[in-house]
């Protein structure tokens, strides 16, 4: 699997796999996280505009997508939870796999690692699936918050270091 940045001529295709993910998690219990066709065309093309938006693809096509913010995510700064340590972190958001290959969260938190070793992700409460597919891939649960303009989500850390 390769990793790359999105382009704005692929968001028909980035829309699909996200149309897709809502499907899957309506499917297994988590109807509302990404309801109302999140995230937005227009969102998207401020991720790529950014160069946030990654692409997880093979000779056989696209597989991923997800968003990666090396440099952090004010949000999750001004959130009261007991994050592992204060050092600094990539954020990584909008994690969602086409159905067509396993391991995209793997591969997508390998290459967030590569730059970071320090990474943070929320999902919602009833996204049992991406809690387990988080713990199996090595993030610790640190509480939970309201996220403004997405409402109440589960924070984990993952790091390779707790030192300061």
């Amino acid at each position: 699997m390769q990793i790359r940045k999105a382009k704005a001529s692929e968001l028909t295709e980035i829309l699909a796999i996200y149309e897709r993910a809502r499907g899957f998690m309506r499917e297994t219990g988590n109807p509302t996280q990404w309801e109302g066709g999140y995230p937005s065309y227009a969102l998207l093309s401020a991720d790529i505009e950014a160069e946030s938006l990654y692409l997880i693809e093979d000779e056989e096509g696209i597989h991923g997508v997800f968003a990666f913010f090396p440099e952090g995510d004010p949000v999750y700064d001004a959130l009261s939870v007991s994050w592992l340590n204060p050092l600094s972190y990539g954020a990584i958001h909008r994690v969602a796999s086409a159905g067509t290959k396993k391991g995209m969260l793997g591969a997508c938190v390998d290459f967030c690692l590569s730059v970071r070793e320090n990474l943070k992700i929320d999902t919602h409460k009833d996204n049992l699936v991406m809690q387990a597919a988080l713990k199996k891939a090595g993030f610790t649960e640190c509480g939970t918050a309201n996220i403004p303009d997405v409402g109440e989500r589960i924070l984990f850390q993952r790091c390779e270091r707790n030192q300061l």
